[in-house]
């Protein structure tokens, strides 16, 4: 119902008044109420919003992938604390972090990769994907804060393996 009465719905003029809202303008406005709608079952609003994230992430529109993101952590940790799952995503939002095409980007990323290192441990001892996306993210940080490129490098390895 999430999809088709929320987000697509309000794509057809037949049914909203907002005939010219893009399907990313409906998937930030539906994504609003995630949290409660799904209050019951996180893991559900968690896979939403991750879901989302990765859209916006793929439109570039970081700062809105990073608040999807945070959201699916939230939903993740109140449904799973401290899981495979919560770790590949704190390590999702430091890649996006990573990505951010603002000044404070970098900072934030490695801000959340030592959190998120401290919280679920290196990427040698997590199992996958959150190994792989450790990785990626510990190399886009020595890239995109430290430029450190053979850091960089071998941290793309490690995640290539």
């Amino acid at each position: 119902r999430f999809l088709s009465d929320d987000l697509l719905a309000a794509a057809d003029p037949a049914l909203s008044d907002a005939s010219a809202e893009t399907v990313a303008e409906a998937a930030r406005r539906a994504s609003l109420d995630l949290l409660s709608r799904f209050r019951q079952n996180p893991e559900i609003a968690a896979r939403l919003h991750h879901a989302l994230g990765k859209v916006f992430v793929a439109r570039g529109e970081y700062a809105e992938a990073r608040r999807q993101f945070a959201l699916s952590s939230q939903a993740l940790e109140r449904a799973n604390p401290g899981t495979a799952a919560t770790a590949a995503m704190a390590f999702e939002v430091v890649i996006a972090e990573a990505m951010a095409n603002d000044e404070a980007g970098p900072a934030r990323a490695v801000a959340r990769l030592e959190q998120a290192t401290a919280r679920h441990g290196q990427p040698e001892q997590l199992p996958f994907p959150g190994n792989q996306l450790a990785f990626q993210a510990r190399g886009l940080v020595a890239m995109s804060a430290r430029n450190q490129p053979e850091a960089a490098l071998a941290a793309f390895s490690s995640a290539a393996r």
